[in-house]
């Protein structure tokens, strides 16, 4: 927190008590306060924007701590709805985990940097206007007339989550053909969070999910000549009968059958009713032979040190090695053979 305290001072020089202990509030406790219920929310952000030029601030968005940033109204852009703002808004309130013991804590952090000299307060001015805020029961406060005239303050507290994948946003919003279904694919490496951004996604827009891992190859299709084949660990050939034909010929529902790569059969048939976003998530989506199929395609990206420490998490020793000798290579093979990076529309790599 220290690390943020000291990069707004530099920002916003002017900034008062009441500024700092705002910034430390909103890093623990989020924007939820202002939230009533989310038509509410949406009308109060109408009204704000109505006299800001979208586009035109200095900055998008700051990172406040914890996890959070203020997302600036004016530095937005005018091509990302106010509906998906607010949702923003709502589900980052609602994830909010906080802790008066933790926001304590970040108080006295001011103190320390008062005391040794880091913050142009003096020590007993603060220590006194903490000891008044504490007894008020720590509540919301507004920022100071000064950094309200200088700064001209107009944002929403927001999760990160949201903020480094505004460029997404903004490209799904501003599509042209709103009467039809936008089809998104997101490849890239292993352990890079294709199925999280999935689900972040569809927590933003009504979506229609389809999981490339359900397309693996059976083991009667394991040939060598197949598994030497760049892009060749994917059943492309069902791929294309079951997802791709359907979705290129506007069909409001496709069936599929999942392949459970565990028992090496087929388990359910998937039925997926096409809603405002198709999102085809996993390595091996941005296949050539698949490319005719979407609106906007994503890779993310991540360091190979952070990739195995995922691996290792979420699936343990073994299937890390499997992973490190098997599949990634296979998975590289296929990126450099047909410049899966480079033919994608947005490119995010994990900022860790």
């Amino acid at each position: 927190m220290r690390e943020y305290i000291l990069e707004h001072l530099k920002r916003y020089p002017m900034m008062e008590i009441a500024d700092m202990v705002k910034l430390l509030y909103q890093s623990e406790f989020g924007g939820g306060h202002m939230i009533k219920n989310p038509a509410a929310s949406l009308e109060r952000l109408e009204r704000e924007c109505q006299g800001l030029e979208l586009g035109q601030g200095p900055m998008r968005w700051e990172k406040i701590g914890n996890h959070m940033g203020r997302l600036f109204l004016q530095g937005m852009s005018e091509h990302i709805s106010l509906e998906t703002v607010n949702r923003f808004f709502v589900n980052s309130a609602r994830r909010v985990n906080a802790s008066e013991k933790v926001f304590e804590g970040k108080l006295e952090l001011l103190v320390e940097m008062c005391r040794e000299g880091s913050l142009p307060f003096e020590c007993r001015e603060l220590e006194d206007w903490l000891d008044v805020y504490r007894e008020k029961g720590y509540p919301l406060i507004r920022h100071s007339d000064t950094y309200r005239r200088l700064y001209h303050p107009s944002y929403r507290v927001i999760s990160e989550d949201y903020l480094q994948y505004l460029d997404l946003f903004e490209s799904i919003d501003s599509r042209p053909e709103k009467n039809r279904p936008l089809i998104l694919a997101v490849d890239g490496r292993c352990g890079s969070g294709k199925s999280w951004l999935a689900r972040l996604l569809s927590g933003i827009y009504p979506s229609s999910v389809i999981h490339m891992d359900h397309f693996f190859l059976r083991p009667v299709q394991r040939t060598e000549e197949r598994l030497k084949e760049a892009g060749g660990n994917i059943d492309y050939e069902r791929f294309m009968e079951e997802v791709v034909k359907p979705l290129k010929s506007g069909e409001n529902v496709l069936d599929y059958r999942r392949y459970d790569c565990v028992s090496g059969e087929f388990s359910e048939q998937i039925r997926v009713r096409m809603k405002d976003l198709v999102i085809i998530e996993g390595t091996y989506s941005c296949h050539p032979r698949f490319c005719g199929c979407y609106d906007v395609k994503v890779f993310l990206d991540i360091s190979p040190e952070e990739q195995k420490e995922r691996i290792l998490k979420r699936n343990g020793a073994y299937m890390l090695s499997r992973f490190v000798n098997e599949w990634i290579p296979k998975e590289e093979t296929y990126f450099d053979t047909f410049g899966i990076r480079k033919t994608c529309d947005l490119i995010f790599k994990e900022d860790v």
